[in-house]
């Protein structure tokens, strides 16, 4: 059931218009299996749900509607469809009976999930891949039964700008507070997707980085620095649709600058195979390069491999055993070189539901029973990307623990979690409320859309007073005579490459981080305007105090131009139906600053005077 969902969650969902169909459920049911095969399983779902409420009693289409939301993260949902299934053809679909054991699982309904297993072990097909799962599952149904303590850890959800109505996906923390992490991104209309790499500190050695990983233009996610920070390992994948284009590159750090990414040679990365989540380390003086793999050789699908580098070479990688790796999937593995640990997330090791965090003591070729980490830091969702920070102080890792609504149907995305160590637990996280600071390249698209999170109460769209996000303008930007056909995304694209951009103290309006917190906002709204709410966006224009007030005036006139035609434009157009009806604009007086010459930097104060602030206010 996993497999595909800790492989990349940005081939979660897909958005998809269904424009000239005719009232034909297989349209739809052939449309949907076109969309399933290309790991679109949101746009499968909608497709096959078309088809379902057509033909309802054909129970073919059930199951593919079930198994759709299955991999789209719609739990919930996908768990109805299937005992639609059972119920109205008992034993026709046998893998009805397995994903309904998984889903109950997952739902913490451990004892009919062990009914669920049992039934299907003893009932369907020969000794394979499945029977072997659900004969493992059934004793893991008990030990969540008989295991509910919860320790003492007080779990911390990361805020904005760390966790966004994006999918998150791993994050390393370093230094002072250091945290770089990969996260999904949209591009100028939000209609694609990128996963990519993000720091939150203007630190030069890991700037420098992130610019490098970033010039690759693909899909970069799971950064790894070697103990002594002069290597950086990190994971790529141009076609997410093709799950052997997972490799693992490197940079190498000359204490200026940092290599061009290398892609890893054989024996690391295999052709034909996935190579990914690699994590560097040092054990007993030599250096180790820990990854995930589903090369020949190992245990089961996705494995834990190592390789140790000798004199700048990767020896032959080793499986790490069958004491780490089962049947299933085992993944995202953190050495912890201090406490000599290695914890991983696995799929079939005793747990509670999806993927859990064990730990487990050794050195390679020499590990103990792994330990399922508990709760509350496992839950019956899927919980990887274990780590500890660097300092020590803290332990993060992701988790799709929590809900959110799309089309009235529960989905689960990765957002961060936190919690102290208990050697340090006086201390409280405060790298939550800290700002972002997203790295000045052109987005590159994935070929995915994907649903995005509804912004949580923390961002205050739910206030009655209007949340204002600013966005910033070049230099005279847009000019006079200009075509009113731009738009505010592709005026961002220029003045980010602009030399006056890459100047130290302008990179404090974080000119990216502010389009992007707009855009989430934005997104966010939709389900409001879909129910008929009423939204109120205001535009104000700023401009600096040179140039006559006529000149500004105009410019302020073409700035709110370009950003009413970004609101046209956005992802797709989805806005443009709810313009002047429920979705009002509100152009207000332009604002002109006078500089009373006392600015102790001349060059910020003036940069962040050119802008136009935007209020959402959305009705009570």
């Amino acid at each position: 059931m996993r497999t595909k969902s800790i492989t990349f969650l940005l081939l979660l969902l897909l958005s998809f218009v269904y424009q000239g169909f005719s009232q034909s459920y297989n349209r739809f049911y052939e449309q949907g299996m076109k969309e399933f095969g290309k790991n679109n399983f949101y746009a499968a779902a909608q497709c096959f749900k078309q088809s379902h409420d057509m033909i309802p009693d054909v129970t073919a289409i059930t199951e593919k509607l079930a198994e759709s939301l299955l991999y789209a993260h719609s739990y919930e949902q996908s768990l109805s469809y299937f005992d639609e299934v059972i119920t109205k053809s008992p034993g026709k679909f046998p893998m009805a009976y397995f994903y309904q054991a998984e889903l109950q699982k997952t739902l913490k309904q451990y004892s009919d999930a062990m009914s669920s297993y049992k039934f299907y072990f003893h009932n369907f097909g020969v000794y394979d891949e499945y029977h072997k799962k659900a004969e493992q599952q059934i004793p893991s149904c008990d030990f969540a039964i008989k295991n509910t303590k919860q320790a003492n850890t007080s779990i911390t959800k990361l805020k904005a700008p760390f966790n966004t109505i994006f999918s998150e996906i791993s994050l390393a923390e370093y230094g002072d507070s250091v945290i770089l992490y990969s996260a999904l991104t949209p591009n100028e209309d939000s209609s694609y997707f990128t996963a990519k790499m993000f720091l939150n500190k203007h630190i030069f050695t890991f700037e420098k980085l992130v610019r490098r990983i970033s010039e690759i233009k693909t899909n970069v996610i799971d950064l790894s620095i070697s103990p002594d920070q002069k290597t950086a390992y990190f994971c790529a994948c141009v076609d997410t649709n093709k799950s052997h284009d997972f490799k693992i590159y490197r940079c190498v750090f000359d204490s200026l600058s940092w290599s061009v990414p290398e892609l890893l040679p054989e024996p690391i990365n295999l052709a034909g195979f996935r190579s990914t989540q690699p994590f560097a380390t040092r054990i007993n003086g030599n250096d180790y390069l820990f990854y995930v793999s589903d090369r020949p050789g190992g245990q089961g699908n996705l494995d834990i491999w190592y390789s140790q580098l000798l004199n700048g070479h990767f020896l032959k990688p080793e499986n790490a055993g069958n004491t780490i790796n089962t049947i299933g999937d085992d993944v995202t593995p953190f050495y912890d070189s201090v406490s000599t640990t290695l914890y991983f997330s696995s799929e079939m090791h005793k747990g509670y539901g999806g993927f859990d965090i064990f730990s487990s003591k050794g050195v390679p070729n020499n590990w103990s029973e792994p330990v399922n980490v508990g709760l509350p830091i496992n839950s019956s969702f899927n919980e990887t990307y274990f780590t500890i920070s660097q300092n020590r102080k803290r332990n993060y890792f992701t988790s799709d623990r929590e809900t959110m609504k799309i089309d009235e149907n529960d989905y689960h995305f990765n957002d961060f979690y936190c919690f102290n160590n208990p050697i340090d637990s006086t201390k409280n996280i405060h790298l939550k409320d800290s700002i972002t600071y997203r790295t000045p390249v052109t987005i590159v698209s994935a070929g995915k859309n994907i649903k995005s999170k509804e912004i949580n109460n923390t961002t205050g769209l739910k206030s009655e007073k209007p949340i204002v996000y600013p966005l910033y303008f070049d230099h005279d930007i847009p000019e006079m005579g200009a075509n009113k056909s731009f738009t505010y995304r592709q005026l961002l694209n220029q003045y980010i490459e602009s030399p006056e951009s890459k100047i130290k103290e302008l990179q404090e309006l974080h000119l990216e981080n502010a389009y992007v917190v707009f855009s989430q906002a934005l997104t966010a709204i939709l389900e409001k305007l879909k129910n008929g709410i009423l939204v109120e966006i205001s535009l104000k224009a700023y401009t600096s105090p040179t140039g006559s007030r006529k000149y500004n005036t105009q410019l302020a006139e073409r700035r709110i131009e370009s950003i009413k035609q970004f609101l046209q434009s956005f992802n797709g157009g989805i806005l443009k139906p709810y313009i002047d009806k429920n979705l009002r604009l509100k152009i207000l007086t332009p604002e002109i600053p006078v500089s009373n010459g006392s600015a102790s930097n001349e060059a910020l104060q003036m940069a962040s005077q050119r802008k136009v602030e935007l209020g959402i206010y959305i009705q009570k």
